[in-house]
């Protein structure tokens, strides 16, 4: 609560149960309230949600998400900013922005990396090989694997 108004709605689950957040009390409540962040936790891993692409409607990705056995100290600063004597809506809501848009080119990158895409490859194919980078070179220099065994 932030001057008497709910500002973060919490879901504990057990430490067994899926966090699917479309199957939790959190996804259908956000909407109702003036909350502008849900955290959907069971104990030890932990997703934090806000209305980055809809408002009042709760995004379908976390923004920022963490393992309690696994938490590193970027993510113990991001948790900081929860933190009763920081909380500040602003400053979350730009790092949740942030922190959404890296998560997606993470994604983004270790999709490409494991299954390349022509695309991809012919963007680096291009910045290093020195011919023309034609259907022929992709195949016959397998360019394909130097991204699947990088």
């Amino acid at each position: 609560m932030k001057e008497g108004k709910p500002v973060l709605l919490i879901e504990c689950k057990h430490y067994s149960e899926n966090l699917d957040p479309h199957n939790s009390q959190l996804f259908r409540y956000f909407h109702t309230t003036e909350a502008r962040f849900g955290l959907l936790t069971n104990g030890v891993s932990f997703r934090f949600y806000t209305d980055l692409v809809t408002p009042n409607k709760m995004d379908d990705k976390p923004f920022f998400e963490f393992n309690i056995k696994e938490i590193r100290d970027n993510e113990i600063a991001e948790l900081k900013k929860f933190h009763k004597s920081y909380f500040d809506i602003g400053n979350i809501s730009n790092a949740a922005s942030e922190l959404k848009f890296l998560n997606e080119v993470r994604t983004l990158l270790s999709n490409e990396l494991s299954n390349p895409s022509e695309e991809f490859v012919r963007y680096f194919a291009r910045k290093t090989y020195t011919s023309a980078v034609t259907q022929k070179a992709l195949r016959t220099r397998n360019l394909y694997n130097c991204f699947l065994v990088y």
